[in-house]
């Protein structure tokens, strides 16, 4: 029986030599000179770098560092012993420890493959601290050693792929050689943190010195390709701020510039959409006084301001009836050639030749050399007076025409009776019903 356990302590032996770890120093420098304290700061200080070094600790704890962690809590411990957070962790480090110990004493021939895969782990680790330090000749060095124990790892292959992308190696006949790899080097750091859209401006810095280097094109395309969601989004939020800050115009252009590269880009058309109903709500808000204006300046005879402003009432509200109705009442007093223009192509097409006879000759005495006098006498020398509608229709239009003329001169006594004219030949004659009821609810004295 003592020669069995003499045998298999013998194996475990062998086993533990053969797969023994790398002593914990040979790890890739796992605290940086720059986070090393380099003076003995106050008592305030010390306590908050010490918060610093263990907060630190854990970060390392949650990726798998153990040594890392251990070192970042033990400096916390040195420089804030009354941190108790700290000194627990390195108690439970120690107990950790103790027990992997006693646990590789008395491990059993069928453990080698655990060990094996313990070696593969800190192998791994101590390549990720090395790459996190940009130092990837020794990251390459603990990969080729972590792939002859698992040679097709995915975690070791694309942190492979990773310093294949960032190892920046000088070329001799390239240009610009020292510049191209500061902007390099600028790109993979924003790259690192997550700051794609600076990365991507770095890297068109080095593009521009040296439009064809091949590791610069990798690491754009990568960015571009994988992480394109992530810059426009941020695209979006600088969008976002330029909106708050009343920059609305600087905002839509940088969305357009988004939906140029990806015309689906959800937060994109959501902020689009939202920015359209704001201005539409603010645009919105000036109806009302714009309304009250149209109406004070028709009232005092300012036809041509009141007109503007029905107008600019309709840009916002193209459906506003009573700014359509404005704009169709004052364009025949502020442009009378227009009217009877209008008045012409009605007859035209109602097949009232009279009427058209008569707009015709108004246009002629307001615009006689205007081009298309020809062609409207033509026209109406081929209507037929067999078709022309009743006299009282003719009757009804020029009543309308001359309530005009009247409203215009200031006559507004003559404007009443004419339009009482128009409507009493013709009861549907829309527009000469609402001047008149217009006419007497501004001016209670022509009752």
């Amino acid at each position: 029986m003592r020669k069995n356990l003499t045998d298999l302590s013998a194996f475990v032996l062998s086993a533990m030599l053969v797969l023994a770890l790398p002593p914990r120093g040979s790890k890739a420098a796992s605290v940086s000179d720059a986070e090393t304290p380099t003076a003995a700061p106050s008592t305030d200080l010390k306590a908050q770098k010490a918060r610093e070094y263990f907060e630190k600790g854990n970060a390392y704890e949650d990726r798998g560092l153990s040594d890392q962690a251990r070192e970042f809590w033990k400096m916390a411990h040195d420089l804030d012993p009354g941190l108790i957070e700290a000194s627990r962790k390195l108690g439970e480090f120690s107990a950790r420890t103790d027990a992997e110990k006693t646990s590789l004493k008395t491990i059993s021939p069928n453990k080698t493959g655990d060990l094996k895969q313990q070696r593969f782990s800190d192998l791994l680790d101590n390549a990720q601290e090395a790459y996190n330090h940009k130092n990837y000749p020794e990251t390459l060095k603990y990969l080729d050693i972590a792939d002859r124990l698992y040679p097709d790892n995915p975690a070791a292959g694309n942190l492979r792929k990773l310093v294949d992308l960032e190892n920046f190696q000088n070329e001799p006949d390239r240009p610009y050689n020292r510049l191209v790899r500061n902007f390099f080097e600028e790109a993979v750091e924003h790259h690192r943190h997550g700051r794609y859209t600076e990365a991507l401006q770095s890297l068109a810095e080095a593009q521009n010195l040296d439009p064809g280097h091949s590791l610069v094109l990798r690491l754009r395309d990568r960015i571009e390709s994988e992480y394109a969601d992530a810059i426009l989004s941020k695209d979006v939020e600088r969008a976002k701020d330029q909106w708050k800050e009343n920059n609305g115009e600087i905002a839509e252009e940088i969305l357009e510039n988004v939906l140029k590269k990806n015309p689906r880009f959800q937060p994109a058309l959501e902020l689009k959409s939202k920015i359209l109903e704001s201005a539409q709500t603010e645009e919105k808000s000036k109806l009302v006084p714009l309304l009250e204006r149209a109406r004070n300046a028709e009232k005092n005879d300012h036809f041509a301001g009141a007109k503007n402003a029905y107008e600019r009432v309709l840009k916002i509200d193209p459906a506003n009836q009573e700014a359509r109705d404005g704009v169709e009442r004052l364009t025949a007093l502020v442009d009378p050639l227009q009217q009877k223009i209008n008045d012409l192509k009605e007859a035209l097409q109602a097949n009232r030749k009279e009427q058209a006879e008569r707009d015709l000759q108004g246009i002629k005495e307001l615009s006689p050399n205007h081009p298309k006098i020809r062609y409207w006498i033509e026209q109406v020398a081929e209507m037929s007076a067999e078709n022309t509608k009743d006299d009282s229709q003719a009757g009804a239009d020029e009543a309308y025409n001359l309530g005009l003329e009247s409203y215009r001169k200031g006559d507004l006594a003559g404007a009443k009776k004419f339009w009482s004219e128009c409507v009493r030949l013709n009861p549907q004659y829309v527009q000469a019903r609402r001047n008149l009821d217009r006419l007497i609810e501004e001016n209670p004295q022509l009752k």
